[in-house]
Order: structure tokens, then sequence, then C-alpha cells
């Protein structure tokens, strides 16, 4: 490569008056903090997804993402909270409300149960293991995980019951509990609109859903 061509020699200085450089030109060979971001994210996922919670190192995240360790500290201070950020990251993206709340809460739970039950369940099952024995990583998942799960699932079921059901906790945290147990026990489901239209009849009680509507939408 000509010397005149090297990528380490110094920028000249700019003549007064000489117009800035673009947007585009300044950021040349280094990723915008969102890209970093996305790249530091997705590399926790990866290594989660091969090598589990407990095998994970940051210095590993770090490589696979040719980030420095400084850079990720400076935005996730702990392992627990690096994690947290990349399952929020690759969770399911947000339903756009719609006028049904019985479909939207459909969507929902399907999004959830292919979720669970796909490649990423034994990176599920490990984390669930590792939330009783870690409790750093309890707290930032209740901190985050759990509230965005739960403030997902709130919207369309109080919709549906009313904010100030009484049961309306333990509505949204049915699903979720009933899905945890059956990945931790190894029971997958046979038909996935079967099991979202029952977790349905079950979080709404007295609520029933309409069979043949849930045929129509599926």
């Amino acid at each position: 490569m000509p010397a005149s061509e090297s990528p380490n020699r110094a920028e000249p200085t700019r003549p007064p008056g000489a117009a800035a450089a673009s947007p585009v030109a300044r950021r040349r060979g280094r990723p915008r903090a969102a890209d970093r971001d996305t790249a530091i994210l997705d590399a926790t996922q990866q290594l989660l997804d091969e090598l589990g919670y407990d095998r994970l190192r940051i210095q590993d995240v770090a490589d696979r993402a040719h980030a420095g360790l400084a850079t990720i500290y400076r935005r996730w201070p702990t392992k627990q909270a690096l994690v947290i950020a990349a399952m929020l990251h690759t969770a399911p993206a947000i339903v756009p409300e719609t006028d049904d709340p019985r479909a939207d809460l459909r969507t929902l739970l399907r999004h959830a149960v292919a979720n669970i039950w796909g490649p990423r369940s034994q990176f599920l099952v490990g984390i669930l293991a590792s939330l009783r024995t870690d409790p750093e990583l309890a707290d930032a998942f209740r901190a985050s995980g759990l509230k965005e799960s739960r403030a997902r699932l709130r919207g369309p079921i109080a919709r549906i019951v009313g904010d100030h059901d009484p049961a309306l906790d333990l509505r949204v945290d049915l699903a979720p509990a009933i899905l945890s147990f059956r990945v931790l026990v190894g029971d997958d489901p046979a038909d996935l609109d079967d099991t979202v239209r029952q977790l349905v009849t079950l979080i709404l009680g007295e609520h029933p859903t309409d069979r043949s509507s849930d045929s129509d939408a599926s």
C-alpha cells in the first residue's frame, strides 16, 4: 500500500475556512455506539447459546465482538446486567396493539411459546436454574427482564378484565410460570396453537376465549 494511503498516517490539519469532513468520512473505520452495542449484545447471546450462563466470560464477549473490556463495563458494569440486556435485545419484537386485546394476547403467547421451545430452550433452562443461585442475576432479571415481560402481558389482559381486577397480577404471571415449569421438566407442547388457546382460557378464567375465533385467527 502506498504511504499516502496508509490508514495510520496522521490526519492533516484543516486549513482555516476549509469545509469540515462529512459525518460519513469522520466515522470511517470506527463503528457507531449503537452498532457497537448491537455487536456486543449479539456476541453475548451467541456465547450464552453456545456455552451457557455459568461458562460465559466477559473476555470472550469482548473477543467475539472485537470490543474492549472497558467499553463493555462502561455500558454494563456486571456480567448479570450484560446477560439481561442481551436477553432483552434478542427478545421478540413488541407486538403493535390492535383493537382486539384477545388477538394481541394470543400473538404474545404464540411468540413466547415458540421462543421458549426453539433453539434457545437449553439456554433458558440454564438461566432459570441460575436465578436460584445467583442473587445478582435474579435482581437484574426482576428489575428489567421480568418487568418487561410482565408489562407486555399486562396490557392486553388488563384491557379484557379491567385494570382493577383483583387477580390481574396472577393472570399476568400464569403463562410465564406454566411455560417455565414445562421447559424445566422438558415437557414440549405437542401443538403450539392448542397450547396458546389453553393458556388464554386459563388466564382469562371467567372470560373464556371463543375457540372458533381462535381457530380463525391462527
